[in-house]
């Protein structure tokens, strides 16, 4: 099997875990370790192109990187995951707990699961996403989020200090969606489009969204007075935000966003904020990529 580990993951997380998967290695195992941003990517590529499956040590950012590195490889090589990230989406929506040698466990059951992609199309860039890509509010707790010195801990807390400060300070932002029949030309204070149902550990941005339902789950939230937004924030926490007056969900094939200003915005945690003017195109990919996970 070949690994590829993110070491500062989880805030030096992935480095211990490689510490404890080195004398556990087998015979024909093969570990690359990451440089620096990007750098997965590459890896993921090279080991997809000469082995059946590429296992990530690392989060939700570190296993958008791989997955498209297996793409470069044409999709031949399964996806197996080590999560050790802040919040491990992807690996919670499919039954991957965090506890080490569960996960190297299912890793090496070799048990496949065919898992739904995004393609995401911006300009002439064309990338894969896996969890979550979010513009407004939530774009900017994911940026803020990045920052804060008690990610350190590696916990999915840090996103209710970073989510409490932006979502009162955040302006409703112009933009046009469009995604089958439905159309939106206006001010929003969030738009997300999730192939998974949590966020960060913690909000249900789409609490029916499994990662294999050949949807993606469009979730925006109208403009709204600060008085409302905790409620609405609770909501996410709690779950039930779809239900809400100023909110809708919706179950899409495929999204376009266009910023009418400088927008906020992020794919799979990582922030990347669209300029005036900039359009996105978001489709499923049903079935494209293969999962080491338990049997369902």
């Amino acid at each position: 099997m070949y690994f590829v580990v993110n070491p500062a993951a989880g805030r030096g997380r992935g480095r211990k875990v490689l510490d404890r998967l080195q004398p556990l290695l087998r015979s024909d195992d093969v570990v690359v370790v990451s440089e620096g941003p990007g750098d997965c990517q590459r890896l993921a590529a090279e080991g997809a192109a000469k082995h059946p499956a590429v296992t990530v040590v690392g989060g939700d950012g570190t296993v958008c990187e791989v997955i498209n590195g297996i793409g470069d490889a044409g999709f031949t090589a399964a996806l197996g995951i080590l999560p050790v990230g802040t919040a491990n989406d992807l690996a919670s929506s499919l039954g991957i707990p965090r506890d080490f040698d569960v996960a190297l466990a299912i890793v090496r059951a070799g048990n496949v699961h065919p898992v739904d992609l995004g393609l995401i199309v911006r300009g002439e860039q064309r990338r894969y996403f896996v969890t979550t890509v979010g513009a407004g509010i939530n774009a900017l707790i994911a940026s803020q989020a990045q920052a804060e010195t008690d990610k350190a801990v590696g916990s999915p807390i840090v996103y209710i200090g970073a989510a409490l400060r932006g979502i009162f300070r955040y302006s409703a932002l112009p933009v046009e969606i469009e995604a089958g029949e439905f159309s939106l030309h206006g001010p929003i204070l969030m738009m997300s489009v999730g192939n998974v149902p949590k966020e960060g550990g913690l909000f249900w941005l789409a609490p029916n969204a499994r990662p294999d339902d050949g949807f993606l789950h469009l979730l925006i939230w109208s403009d709204m007075p600060l008085w409302l937004r905790h409620w609405y924030a609770l909501k996410l926490v709690l779950g039930g935000t779809q239900k809400l007056k100023r909110a809708s969900l919706r179950a899409v094939k495929s999204v376009t966003l266009r910023a009418i200003e400088d927008t906020p915005f992020y794919v799979d945690g990582e922030y990347d904020p669209l300029r005036a003017g900039e359009s996105v195109e978001m489709t499923v990919q049903e079935g494209k990529l293969a999962v080491l996970a338990p049997p369902r």
